[in-house]
Formats: C-alpha cells, structure tokens, sequence
C-alpha cells in the first residue's frame, strides 16, 4: 500500500501490512520510563550512599540521604527525587535541575561516571541483555528486536540511536524492576571496539 516503506509489501491494506504490525508491536515496548502511583519513578532505585561511595565527582542535594529514583543527563527532565548527571555544557543547568528538585552529579570523568551508575543499576537486574553491535543497521535491528520481545516478556529498549559511551550507560540506568529485557545498541567507530 502507499504509506508502506517496505519494497517486499504487496498488501493493499494497512491493517494487514508487515510494517503497519510492527509499528503496533514497537507501540508496546518501554522507551521512556514511567511513572507509578503519586508519580514515583518505575525504574530501579539507587541508595545516596552507594552513589556517594563511587566518589564520581561533586555530589550534592538538598535531601543527602535520599535514594535516587532516577538518572537523567537533561536536566529539563529533572524531578524530585532524580539525580541530573551534568555532561558536557551540562553544568550551566546544575542550577535549573537543583530548583526542580534534583540532586546533581558534576562528574571529574563523565564517562567513567556513567558506567559506574550504570554498572549499579544493572547489578540490582536480574534482565536478560540483548546488545545489537555493529557499524549500520543497529537501530532497525533493536527496534525489531524490542518489538517481537515486548509481547512475551517485559522489555525496554534504548531510545533513538543511543548507542554510544554516554547513550548506553543511561538506557541501563532506565531498567525497571521488572524488566527481563533489556534491548541495547552499541557504536562501533575504529579498531578494537
């Protein structure tokens, strides 16, 4: 049919169109994590002091002690409750994200710090991983992955094309408690990756 980016398609109905199927089964995968009841986080939460034992860099919050619920690198997507993660320019919105609530992360090694964050979150998982590796078709490949998973075991899978030192680490800290898959990609761009 004409809305069909498939060459292989040869129905005439969307409804019965292989592309129209998978875009309903990847309607069924976890890309962004929810909220519960009350608006608390579903993902995995992580106690202050073992995020303070990491020593990642300058942490701070008005509630030290608090678990962090969630880890965000945006900090227009920091709540109450989150801990924002300030990458790169990052650190001109440290303000912004502490008035919304947030604890903050000013890491000495951004890339060392979301490994560890990550490396915490996924020891408290017991999700089965899939990683797509490779240098093209990555994204099609989780996608399609994700989607055939999602009817039969509770899955989340990376969002867009997060694929990279940075994008990898915050899809694993979006694990829930009752993931069991968890669907990532990962970049490769030289030699020995």
């Amino acid at each position: 049919h004409s809305t069909c980016p498939l060459r292989t398609c040869t129905g005439s109905d969307p409804e019965t169109c292989p592309w129209g199927n998978t875009r309903a089964l990847l309607a069924r995968v976890r890309r962004t994590p929810g909220r519960g009841r009350r608006g608390s986080p579903l993902v995995i939460p992580l106690a202050w002091d073992e995020v303070e034992a990491l020593g990642l860099g300058r942490l701070e919050s008005d509630r030290p002690g608090t678990a962090v619920a969630r880890i965000v690198a945006d900090s227009r997507d920091a709540s109450e409750g989150d801990l924002f993660v300030a990458l790169n320019t990052g650190t001109r919105f440290v303000d912004d994200a502490r008035a919304c609530g947030a604890a903050t992360l000013v890491p000495d090694d951004q890339d060392a710090a979301l490994a560890a964050l990550a490396s915490l979150v996924r020891g408290k998982s017991s999700a089965r991983v899939v990683a797509v590796v490779g240098s093209a078709g990555k994204t099609s490949t989780k996608d399609i992955l994700a989607a055939l998973c999602a009817p039969h075991a509770r899955t989340i899978a990376a969002d867009r094309s997060l694929n990279n030192e940075i994008g990898l680490p915050l899809t694993v800290c979006r694990l829930e408690p009752d993931t069991e898959i968890l669907v990532t990609e990962m970049g490769m761009r030289g030699r020995g990756q």
